[in-house]
């Protein structure tokens, strides 16, 4: 079904440079299983953690130390790849994964342990996948097609990924979070069989040269993470100051379930029109513009935002935005990786910096709610700073999308 799927939209085999369409399937159902499995319940944990009795000044401690683990895991996961290859990484993921929710949904019975060991397990888990998922689509990708490969990748994901939060949320209302973590490792596992049946898209044993890559030639790009490090903590922040701040009196898990796959459908829609868009030289704007209008949506949620209605609202553009330079960001991104001469390198190095911004936009956020006496305050202020520092994004200065007369200057 997903083959006859991707022939329907157009996808010849350039879609995947060296792979069948039976190694496209199977990669594919292993993606889709496992965004199945992460958005059944873990856009639920910090909910959970927070009405088991702890803290926003520990969530934001938690949210440190899970984005400081992924830049452990990047580097980890850069190496380990390396050797065994992009697919490995996957399946290594996908098996760290399982003991994750296991352990989370037993928090109650053992306490800050089970929290911490769970933490570090799915920040290694999801830096490890995340690495590899981009070393592997960097690869195989048609650059003249990108775009509209990474729209058709995009919308999939959003439409799979988009159901499964509101499938959660029911599920955890009725069955109860942890029971739903339950079942969501044991997609897990489903997930990582299929990647035992393909071979690796790229050369394997191979060795890291972190002192001969050309730095100077790509330190824009890495200045670009410090964006996508504010909008990983913020996103997060939303995630939990809508339910318990804005919906109030509605269950938590129903609430962020319905928010998350309504916005999915936006997302989805815009991920097919984006993509022509890339492929068609209007990437740079594509980049700038929806960044622009991302950080003035956060700043308005950060100072006004505080209705049920104007929250659904800001959500359905944060989604369309936020695919926008997403998709953007990201061809240019693996065009650079593909004249970087190490892709390994330069995909970790992106991973690193964007989970150590994160890592300190978390503890920022820690600061903050220590500042101010209303926990609300100090989380709407953070989104407010957030604004600012995801228009770092707009910095990044691939090469794919300068003029002509330097493009290739720093080559």
């Amino acid at each position: 079904m997903i083959i006859n799927f991707l022939r329907r939209l157009g996808l010849g085999r350039s879609f995947w440079r060296q792979a069948s369409f039976g190694e496209v399937g199977i990669l594919y159902i292993s993606r889709f299983l496992r965004l199945l499995a992460m958005n059944l319940s873990s856009i639920f944990i910090l909910i959970f953690l927070y009405e088991l009795g702890y803290s926003f000044g520990f969530l934001a401690i938690y949210l440190a130390g899970f984005y400081f683990f992924k830049v452990i895991g990047a580097i980890l996961g850069g190496f380990y790849i390396a050797r065994f290859g992009p697919k490995h990484g996957a399946l290594l993921s996908n098996l760290l994964y399982i003991p994750t929710l296991i352990i989370i949904s037993h928090t109650a019975e053992l306490g800050l342990g089970a929290v911490v060991i769970g933490m570090i397990l799915q920040a290694l888990s999801v830096a490890i996948y995340n690495l590899s998922y981009d070393i592997n689509f960097s690869k195989i990708k048609s650059l003249k097609r990108a775009g509209r490969q990474l729209g058709v990748a995009n919308m999939m994901e959003k439409i799979i990924g988009g159901l499964a939060p509101m499938v959660g949320g029911f599920l955890a209302i009725w069955l109860g979070p942890q029971t739903v973590m339950i079942i969501s490792a044991g997609i897990f596992a489903l997930a990582a069989i299929p990647l035992l049946a393909t071979e690796e898209p790229i050369r394997t044993n191979q060795k890291i040269s972190i002192i001969g890559f050309p730095w100077h030639n790509f330190w824009h790009n890495l200045v670009g993470q410090i964006g996508f490090g504010f909008d990983a903590v913020s996103s997060q922040i939303w995630s939990i100051l809508v339910p318990i701040f804005i919906f109030v009196g509605q269950n938590s898990y129903g609430v962020i379930g319905v928010l998350s796959s309504v916005a999915a459908v936006v997302g989805a829609l815009a991920a097919l029109i984006y993509g022509r868009f890339v492929d068609r030289g209007q990437g740079l704007k594509l980049l700038q513009i929806p960044v622009a209008l991302k950080s003035i949506t956060l700043a308005i949620r950060g100072a006004f935002i505080n209705t049920p209605i104007t929250s659904v609202a800001s959500n359905l553009v944060s989604e369309a935005t936020t695919t926008g330079y997403h998709m953007a960001y990201y061809k240019g991104a693996f065009d650079a990786a593909d004249r970087s001469g190490s892709r390994i390198v330069y995909m970790m190095a992106l991973a690193v910096c964007g989970n150590l911004a994160a890592t300190l936009a978390s503890g920022l956020l820690f600061g903050l709610l220590q500042v101010f006496h209303s926990e609300e305050i100090g989380l709407r202020f953070f989104l407010v700073i957030s604004a600012i520092g995801l228009m770092a994004l707009s910095l990044a200065d691939f090469p794919l999308y300068r003029e002509k007369s330097r493009q290739y200057r720093e080559d």
